[in-house]
């Protein structure tokens, strides 16, 4: 992929996801805020992050865009993710960014079990199981290089390998 399509990961003050990212838009930069709808609710889908594609490799603007904590990979060149991360999770969702579907195929899982993520955004993606509820279960999955974060997924989406 050329250095032009390249896509990296902002990082953000709390509940600022939005604001960075239209204040980014604003200022030509194509930005992407994945959210999901659970429960008649529409939360972001990794809080406090967002994703960016910047063209032109210029970070001025970017980085003293107010609510952005930082680019990960910062200090230092940010780090781009890899080619097709971000088309994946938006194939997830409609037009606005909110992903809406659901798996339904039972599978269970425990707390400490590494387990492998089969359906959904995530698919293919493998980490440890941290937290389990009745219906979902929390992974620390490495999505932005070393850094690993924790995302929660319906336990129908997971095996335990």
């Amino acid at each position: 992929m050329e250095r032009s399509a390249l896509q990296y990961v902002l990082w953000t003050n709390p509940t600022c996801e939005e604001a960075v990212c239209k204040t980014l838009s604003a200022l030509g930069f194509e930005t992407f805020f994945p959210r999901i709808f659970e429960r008649n609710v529409v939360n972001p889908l990794f809080p406090r992050y967002a994703f960016i594609t910047n063209q032109a490799n210029e970070w001025h603007d970017v980085f003293h865009t107010r609510g952005l904590c930082k680019v990960l990979g910062y200090p230092g060149p940010p780090a781009a993710l890899p080619v097709g991360f971000v088309a994946a999770l938006r194939a997830q969702c409609d037009i606005d960014g909110v992903m809406r579907t659901h798996v339904s195929v039972a599978r269970s899982a425990q707390v400490g079990d590494y387990c492998r993520v089969t359906a959904g955004p995530f698919k293919g993606f493998e980490g440890l199981a941290q937290r389990a509820a009745s219906q979902r279960i929390t992974l620390l999955l490495s999505l932005f290089g070393s850094h690993r974060q924790p995302v929660h997924v319906d336990l129908s989406a997971v095996e335990v390998i």
